[in-house]
């Protein structure tokens, strides 16, 4: 009988303990549960997924208008990911309402928004925009938290993951809608000019900025449209005309902005704006004789050079890398056609640079600082004019931005274009993070196969078999 209530008084001991075991993981998965998603959701991606960087702090402290953040999805079919990050990010100002909305419970909200499933929609009612986010896309074609690459599914008709943008296209996002910026980016077409990649054109429209749908030529659409804001001329092969010569001329004189990236120095109308503007395109390649990729002397030898970026112009904002660009050609400010325009240099090789044109013309080649990129401007009665040349193309060369993606290639380009808009427009352009699969590779798979598979749980098993005998026999 004594040994019947130990052991009843030992049994009401643990049940006592084991329920207020229980009663304190209930109360702190209640209270974890009210923490914010930043703090009760680390980041254990590895990759750092849900990290923010310094841009999206900087804005949403400062935002001080309300931002609908809308995610329109059935719950079990969004990417677990994007409600991770849409829960971390909305956490960090009081200025954005999260909500989320079930389409097949309410049909009416796609309809409402104009938009499809499995989408965020980013709104601001004192401003009256919107903007969609899908949650998935092709990269290069959709404005996407998930991005895959087109061509495995084209050929292979494999979904293959590319990156995670949640962090530039939701910035990006409140940044636009936020924002009372109507500004317009066109590019030029009609002389072999290169595309604008689609890594550039995110860039250009997380800054806020319209790029116009089409491309524009001169000739078929009657000159440059009034909303143009900035015109952009990607790396031309052929020349202009003598209309379109003065057409660009007009549009300058009348404040207009245009970068122009030069692919050839033999374009003698489209040299013909440089020189009126102040910079002369020279015959010729540069290269550096101290500030050059080594890795790559044997094919372009000192012409693969890292450009010296004036660390006092716009152009350097924020940036920490070094560029590359591949075969730029020497440029020479000369005086410009009236006194009243102003040219500012921002790229230019070392005090070891030389323009080398042949070896009959140039077989020993001046050293010296040689410029690659400047921005002339001029106060006009509508405003300032500004002319940017670049002497290289390869600045937003696919080619380098592609495979060389830590290059500050993109970011000075975008410092460039930002700097057209006088402190109306910021660059909150914030680069996507990468999903490729990092393979593990083992020197012998069949040996550690075997391990792994036959000999660790036939050990674990005879251990387990002899404690249990051991235990036995007590």
């Amino acid at each position: 009988m004594k040994s019947f209530n130990k052991n009843a008084r030992m049994g009401t001991y643990a049940f006592g303990l084991s329920a207020v075991a229980l009663v304190i993981v209930i109360v702190l998965n209640l209270l974890l549960h009210q923490l914010p998603a930043s703090i009760a959701r680390p980041d254990i991606s590895g990759t750092g997924l849900y990290d923010l960087s310094d841009t999206t702090t900087e804005l949403l402290a400062g935002l001080d208008t309300d931002v609908e953040i809308i995610l329109i999805g059935e719950a079990e079919r969004v990417d677990p990911r994007v409600i991770t990050f849409l829960n971390k990010y909305t956490a960090l100002s009081p200025h954005l309402i999260y909500s989320q909305v079930d389409p097949v419970a309410h049909p009416s909200v796609l309809e409402t928004y104009d938009t499809t499933s499995n989408t965020v929609v980013v709104r601001c009612e004192e401003t009256g925009k919107q903007t969609i986010v899908y949650g998935s896309g092709f990269e290069g074609h959709t404005d996407a938290f998930i991005t895959y690459d087109p061509e495995a599914y084209l050929y292979n008709q494999v979904y293959q993951e590319v990156a995670f943008d949640g962090e530039g296209q939701l910035t990006g996002a409140v940044n636009f809608v936020t924002s009372d910026v109507d500004e317009t980016v066109y590019s030029l077409t009609g002389h072999g000019e290169v595309e604008l990649t689609s890594a550039l054109t995110g860039m250009i429209s997380k800054a806020s900025l319209t790029l116009a749908e089409e491309p524009l030529n001169l000739l078929m659409d009657g000159g440059i449209p009034d909303d143009c804001s900035l015109l952009i001329i990607n790396a031309p092969a052929s020349d202009l005309s003598q209309d379109e010569l003065d057409m660009l001329l007009a549009y300058l004189e009348e404040g207009g902005q245009v970068i122009l990236l030069l692919e050839s120095a033999d374009l003698a109308n489209f040299n013909a704006l440089s020189r009126t503007y102040g910079l002369e395109v020279q015959q010729g390649t540069l290269g550096d004789r101290e500030r050059f990729f080594s890795a790559f002397s044997s094919s372009a030898g000192y012409f693969c050079i890292a450009p010296v970026l004036s660390s006092t112009s716009a152009a350097a904002e924020g940036v920490t890398t070094d560029a590359m660009l591949l075969l730029p050609h020497g440029m020479a400010q000369v005086d410009p056609a009236r006194d009243t325009i102003d040219v500012e240099g921002f790229l230019t090789t070392s005090e070891s640079g030389f323009l080398y044109v042949d070896e009959e013309t140039t077989p020993e080649p001046e050293l010296g600082t040689y410029l690659i990129g400047a921005t002339a401007s001029e106060e006009t009665e509508s405003g300032t004019a500004r002319l940017t040349v670049i002497s290289s193309a390869s600045l937003i060369s696919e080619t380098i931005t592609t495979f060389y993606p830590s290059m500050s290639n993109l970011d000075i380009f975008m410092n460039v274009v930002v700097s057209c808009f006088d402190g109306e427009v910021a660059n909150t352009s914030i680069p996507s993070k990468s999903l490729a699969v990092d393979y593990v590779y083992v020197s012998d798979p069949t040996l550690w196969g075997a391990l792994f598979i036959f000999v660790l749980p036939l050990a674990a098993l005879v251990i387990g078999l002899i404690v249990w005998l051991k235990r036995r026999k007590r």
